[in-house]
Parts: structure tokens; sequence; C-alpha cells
């Protein structure tokens, strides 16, 4: 609401003529920055979570150094970017918004998105052939590949494997 002021002198001998009006609105302040944002990646997303920020009635989140945010409107102190590409590092900050505007910003933090680990295939049987053994193993969701390992080893004797079984041969028998 627009406010208008004027102001009269007093002494012994009365009051003044008003002065000249002067008009003032008045304005809330912009909110505080968001504190202690954190980001945590997931497949094709990353969570973002930060302390309320005082004066704030909603948030705008910005990827990548942007001046338009990303998502705005936010009324939780914490927002979900999705639809990400897996790999790509993205930076976030989010700002405090109010009937006075957009505050500060946040502190920054990045995150990368990566596809979620697939579980361990499950079955596994070995089958001994003449300096060979035959492995197989139920398909693991979410595998594209496998890997096979030999007696604890850290290194795989075999990668890139598509089929859920696999051959190892040229091993001495009887071992």
């Amino acid at each position: 609401t627009r406010y208008t002021y004027a102001v009269a002198s007093v002494n012994g001998g009365g009051v003044s003529a008003p002065s000249a009006p002067v008009t003032a609105t008045p304005q809330s302040a912009l909110p505080a920055a968001p504190t202690r944002l954190s980001a945590t990646a997931g497949d094709k997303l990353v969570r973002l979570a930060w302390n309320s920020a005082a004066g704030a009635t909603s948030y705008s989140v910005f990827r990548n150094g942007a001046s338009a945010p990303v998502a705005s409107g936010i009324t939780a102190a914490n927002f979900t970017d999705t639809n990400l590409t897996n790999g790509t590092k993205y930076t976030y900050t989010v700002a405090g918004v109010n009937n006075a505007g957009t505050g500060p910003k946040s502190n920054q933090v990045e995150a990368t998105p990566n596809p979620a680990l697939p579980p361990a295939p499950s079955g596994l049987s070995a089958k001994a052939g003449d300096k060979e053994v035959t492995l197989t193993w139920n398909a693991a969701a979410g595998a594209a590949t496998y890997n096979v390992y030999r007696n604890g080893a850290a290194a795989p004797v075999a990668t890139g494997i598509a089929a859920t079984t696999c051959g190892d041969t040229h091993r001495n028998n009887g071992t």
C-alpha cells in the first residue's frame, strides 16, 4: 500500500503549515540465502536439499549457472531434478523468493547422475568338462554385460559377456 506523509512544526505559537508531502510503499525484505545445499545423484536425476531461508515463501532452483531457474515456486526445502543425462556433471544453487523478489543464492553444489548398479546375477552354476568349466547364471535386471572372476581375483578373466553362459577353457584336469 502506498502511504503519503506531511510534517508540521509545533511550538508555543501554534502549528505550522505542513511540509511538502512524500510517499512511500512498504516492501518486504528479500529473503536470506538458503544454507547447507546438498546434492545426491541417482539414475538420470539429482536430489537437492537445503535449510530453509528466513523470509522465503518459495524457492527457485538454478542449474549450471543459468540466470533463469530450472524450477520455481517450490515450497519445500528439497527438489528432484529429473530426465538428466547420466555421466554429465550438473551444478546447482537455490534462492529464496517472496513478494519483494528473489534473494541471494545458496552455496553451489555439483552432482553427476549415474545409472543404478544392477544386482548380482543369481543361480550361478559350474559344469566341469574335459579341461574346461562351463558357467551359467540367471540374467540380472539392468545388466548390459557380465564379467567373470576366477579364484577370488580382483581382476576379471572375462569381460563384456552378453550371454548368461561362459566357457573357461584350457584348464588343468583335476585342479
